[in-house]
């Protein structure tokens, strides 16, 4: 008998539980060069990223979802449990002061394993595509990681600026 989908399964619980402790632990325990704030600033950037893209792709087009259509807890515990932590480990462990290629090697690492993640968590079957295919996150995820850096260096040079004092 087929499971419908947004039946609770072990694969289901032990993939994302899984996925969250160990990213998490990962963000905990890694030597950080990001200062709180800039923390802060581009975590809130990723969620607002994958927000606005799952309002747009998932809700209002239906082309893919967290384990059942619509609005559902499981979207809510992934967004919040795994992306704040990519977005910690891609950002801290970012080669910033090696060459070009190194930077570029990083960005394709993590490009593969978005890639190899997101199958498992289809195979796992708490995500789920309906007219989305993995060939386009394959395309899109190098420029998702851009976007983590591009508001990293903004962040950056707004913290360098010197403070004004307010009008009057």
């Amino acid at each position: 008998m087929s499971k419908e989908r947004g039946q609770t399964d072990m694969g289901l619980s032990f993939h994302l539980l899984a996925s969250i402790i160990l990213f998490n632990a990962a963000a905990l325990l890694i030597p950080k060069k990001l200062n709180r704030i800039e923390h802060y600033a581009t975590t809130l950037f990723s969620l607002l990223l994958v927000l606005v893209t799952d309002i747009t792709l998932n809700l209002k087009y239906d082309l893919y979802g967290y384990w059942g259509s619509g609005v559902d807890w499981i979207g809510y515990l992934a967004i919040y449990g795994i992306y704040p932590a990519v977005n910690v480990l891609f950002l801290n462990l970012f080669p910033y002061r090696q060459s070009l290629a190194a930077k570029s090697l990083y960005v394709a690492g993590w490009w593969l394993f978005a890639v190899g993640y997101e199958y498992s968590a289809v195979r796992a079957d708490w995500f789920y595509y309906n007219g989305w295919k993995l060939t386009y996150s394959t395309l899109i995820y190098p420029f998702l990681y851009m976007m983590l850096l591009w508001n990293l260096y903004w962040v950056r040079r707004i913290l360098a600026r010197p403070a004004r004092e307010p009008a009057e």
